[in-house]
């Protein structure tokens, strides 16, 4: 299909005729050709979509002609029709050679009275002060400005270097207009009303005077969604955002970083206005809309309009420059995502600068789909008379699937838990969308996984992130449809599954500990899980009771995989010599693995010095009968470790069916010396209650210098 493109290219360059050299997505129909009268002209210079200016239910179309008659300038009106033809309706002349009259632009309805209205600079008036004419709409039309705008602006001040509809800034339901004087670096908003003036009613600066600021204007929409429109204003190296708003601020809201021809429209469909800059692309319009750019389109001056029965706005791009100057035109279609591939175009002939203005035409020929105005001021063979083209819209019924966001980021989850957020999916064309399908990536769901929806209509998707496991899980849902351009779209999700889990294991105990003779238990505490812990809380106590029974402190942070080790201090001053058991257990919110969060080490109290470890602690390994036997819920196995068998031992005790599989593992740790007990609740390794029957218990000690002591018993689970 590239390929094919390219040939289509080249074939309309070695012609030099107009051509459409890109037929991608859209179809626009050629349906009228307006020619300029004499060389020189440059008709086609300026052209504009001007509204529906006499109420019949067509938009209507300008063209200008700066060049005429010694730089007079002349501007040529179009009036829609049913079968819109290149006879022109109105002509508007410049009242002075040099005055380079003709650059127009629709006003929008200034004065309320339902028609829409129209502008046009003469930047060259007057040495190059420049003059600026506003035409109001009606029935019947004439040709006879009804309010003239000049400023005090100096020799080539060039004011009415653009001019343009600026929307409706304060909200009042008038349309306002906003016109600059490019080489005094100054833009003039005048606001319409019932009985609109000449006085400008704000005037916008960028403070330095280096950036031929004013160069293009443009309403830029309500890019913020307050419900006043902005305006966006177009230097060499810099594009300028002012806020709309009750009262005109003046001050600038937003500077973008490259400047040229700017426009606006809502190319994502999202409710917020969108600015175009020639040199760098679409900035999204919203809330707290940025300075990044998010679609990158570098083509060159660009007008918006809806040129399909989509429900994206789309932008139309003029090169005039492009191709050795033959110039050029694009369309992007809006969407949700938007991508920077033209999906129409169009390439002028020798020296014809095609594209070096474009704009909506608005809806001529009232199919409901606005059309497209393009000019070529070089026209013929670099004759500079000029034409311009009007193309239909395509009135084709399409299909076109749009979601929003494209990315969702459900950073850390617990495994364990699920965390949900959603997107939604748009019919944004004319024609039924089948979802056919909705695939979610590992660790993803979603609630619904097909659907159909008609023109216009939407569907939220619920999409529920469980992690299985303590892993990064980064995907893609895949959403298969009948869009034939995009049958296969993605949104991108990402988040990660975190364990909390820490342990504490016991590193160091005395054997035997004297009267007044101080001495340390130490420890380390473990983050075992793939996140930090927060406020780790460590309690240690000793049994039987004594002055040093409990102590408490918290570990603020401990990063994933790190270990911290501490020690507490033992001073005994008791009458009774007799064993000790020190317990240190380590409490974390969100900690489910609670199997490592406990240890306990056993040695032997002495109140005088030397003598020796009494019976108190075992003197061989011992598994004892569990209690209750049989039993119904829950029942309690104890076992003893020797004091013979060294300061640690690995010591395992496993519950086994009839079988010898292995059901449930109660014990799996490193002990010291002393009598342990555990309970089992009838229950397997993944916490499934198990069957009545004979089962096995397995006591199994390893002890440090290798020695393996093994004893099982039997016991009986009635239901």
């Amino acid at each position: 299909m590239r390929a094919l493109k390219v040939c289509l290219l080249i074939l309309s360059l070695l012609l030099a005729v107009v051509e459409a050299c890109y037929g991608g997505d859209l179809n626009l129909e050629l349906i009228a050709t307006m020619t300029g009268e004499n060389d020189g002209d440059w008709f086609g210079r300026r052209v504009a979509g001007l509204g529906d200016i006499n109420g019949d239910g067509f938009d209507d179309v300008a063209v200008g002609a700066l060049g005429y008659n010694n730089y007079t300038g002349k501007a040529y009106i179009y009036l829609g029709s049913a079968t819109f033809d290149n006879n022109v309706d109105f002509l508007l002349y410049g009242e002075t050679p040099g005055s380079s009259f003709g650059r127009v632009s629709s006003a929008g309805d200034v004065n309320g009275d339902g028609y829409s209205d129209f502008i046009i600079g003469a930047s060259g008036y007057n040495s190059g002060r420049g003059r600026t004419y506003l035409y109001c709409g009606g029935v019947p039309m004439d040709t006879i400005a009804d309010l003239i705008f000049e400023e005090p602006v100096g020799e080539h001040g060039a004011f009415g270097g653009d001019v343009s509809c600026a929307g409706d800034v304060n909200n009042d339901s008038y349309g306002d207009v906003i016109v600059s004087a490019i080489n005094e670096g100054k833009v003039y908003l005048y606001l319409g009303g019932e009985n609109m003036d000449t006085i400008a009613d704000a005037i916008f600066s960028e403070g330095e005077g280096i950036d031929l600021f004013g160069a293009s204007i443009s309403s830029a929409g309500d890019v913020n969604g307050d419900g006043y429109d902005d305006i966006i204003v177009g230097g060499t190296f810099h594009s300028f955002l002012f806020l709309g708003g009750e009262q005109i601020d003046t001050t600038v809201d937003l500077v973008f970083n490259e400047g040229q021809g700017v426009t606006s429209g809502d190319f994502n469909a999202d409710g917020f206005s969108d600015v175009f800059t020639s040199l760098r692309g679409i900035y999204f319009g919203g809330s707290n809309m940025d300075t990044t750019v998010d679609v990158h389109i570098v083509l060159g001056n660009g007008a918006s309009g809806y040129f399909n029965k989509g429900i994206y706005c789309d932008l139309l791009v003029g090169s005039g420059g492009s191709f050795g100057g033959l110039g050029s035109a694009w369309v992007l279609l809006g969407g949700s995502p938007m991508d920077s591939i033209p999906d129409w175009g169009v390439v002028g002939e020798y020296g014809g600068l095609l594209g070096r203005s474009v704009s909506s035409a608005g809806d001529v020929n009232s199919d409901s789909i606005e059309d497209v105005i393009i000019g070529e001021p070089g026209y013929f063979f670099g004759s500079n008379r000029g034409r311009a083209y009007v193309y239909a819209g395509d009135t084709v019924s399409v299909v076109e699937i749009g979601v929003r966001p494209i990315s969702l980021s459900f950073g850390d989850v617990v495994v364990g838990d699920s965390l949900k957020d959603t997107f939604t999916i748009y019919s944004g064309g004319a024609a039924t969308l089948e979802v056919t399908d909705i695939q979610p990536p590992t660790a993803y769901s979603v609630d619904v996984t097909s659907a159909t929806l008609p023109p216009g209509d939407s569907l939220v998707v619920t999409v529920t992130f469980q992690p299985p496991d303590s892993f990064i899980y980064d995907g893609s849902v895949h959403i298969l449809s009948n869009d034939p351009d995009s049958p296969n779209t993605t949104i991108i999700v990402s988040g990660r599954g975190i364990i909390y889990d820490v342990g504490v294991n016991i590193t160091s105990c005395p054997d035997t500990l004297y009267c007044n003779k101080p001495d340390t238990i130490k420890a380390t505490i473990t983050n075992l899980g793939n996140a930090t812990a927060e406020d780790i809380l460590v309690t240690s106590w000793l049994q039987p009771d004594s002055a040093q029974n409990c102590t408490t402190f918290v570990i603020s942070d401990l990063a994933a995989y790190s270990s911290l080790d501490f020690a507490f201090e033992l001073l005994f001053n008791d009458p009774q010599s007799r064993p000790y058991t020190a317990h240190v257990r380590v409490d974390l919110a969100g900690d489910f693995n609670s199997e490592n969060d406990y240890d306990q080490c056993s040695f032997y109290y002495e109140e005088v010095e030397g003598r020796r470890i009494g019976p108190e602690l075992p003197q061989a390994y011992s598994l004892f009968q569990n209690f209750p036997n049989p039993f119904n819920a829950t029942t309690t196995l104890r076992y003893a470790l020797p004091a013979i068998s060294g300061q640690l031992s690995a010591v395992s005790l496993k519950i086994y069916n009839l079988l010898g599989e292995e059901v449930k593992t109660l014990v799996n740790r490193r002990q010291r010396p002393g009598y342990y007990s555990v309970t089992w609740e009838g229950d397997d390794n993944e916490g499934k209650e198990v069957g009545s029957g004979i089962y096995f218990y397995q006591l199994r000690v390893q002890s440090q210098k290798g020695g393996v002591a093994q004893k099982t018993k039997k016991l009986l689970l009635i239901r």
